[in-house]
């Protein structure tokens, strides 16, 4: 935690009050040995004292309320063999009560999934997948053509670079894990 403190204080001093500063925390850890929720309360009561303008929830779907292995085959479905009271979003916005703003992650593709963060707690919601996928999201979304939202990459990986005008090896990246990204 000493080190997540330094670094925000220290980022906050530089900028000042006048530019936008947040910390992005993952909630908990899949690994037996790994931080729990518990922790990530605590990291974000101190990270909210230091005047930061938000605290970014972030989890593979904003809609689980468990961690999830780095390694996990992301086509098949997560099952949760214990589930919290309340979503980690709601927790800990409910812990830095209004001291910063809750900003959700993980899994947001349509507006409805905005608005079901939003729901569970959050201010805001950071939109990243679906954004990769189809780069005019938000577009479609303000127009209220959310059919037209492109549900996955294409299957060929040259496509994918020549539709997203993205390097190849960025392409490997993306799909190193599969399912991340979904698929046409």
């Amino acid at each position: 935690m000493n080190f997540a403190l330094a670094v925000s204080q220290a980022v906050r001093s530089a900028v000042g009050p006048k530019m936008i500063a947040g910390f992005r925390v993952t909630p908990f850890e899949a690994e037996a040995d790994g931080y729990k929720l518990e922790g990530a309360k605590q990291l974000c009561n101190e990270l909210a004292k230091l005047e930061l303008d938000y605290i970014s929830i972030s989890l593979d779907d904003y809609r689980l309320s468990r961690p999830t292995s780095e390694t996990r085959d992301y086509k098949n479905p997560i099952v949760q063999t214990h589930v919290p009271a309340l979503s980690p979003i709601t927790e800990i916005g409910r812990f830095i009560a209004g001291r910063c703003a809750v900003m959700a992650s993980g899994g947001i593709r349509t507006c409805a999934d905005a608005e079901g963060a939003i729901k569970l707690g959050a201010d805001l919601v950071a939109v990243g997948r679906a954004i990769v996928v189809d780069p005019e999201w938000l577009t479609k979304v303000r127009e209220n053509r959310e059919t037209s939202i492109v549900p996955g990459l294409p299957e060929d990986e040259v496509e994918i670079a020549e539709t997203l005008s993205i390097p190849p090896r960025k392409v490997k990246n993306l799909l190193r894990r599969p399912g991340w990204i979904p698929r046409l």
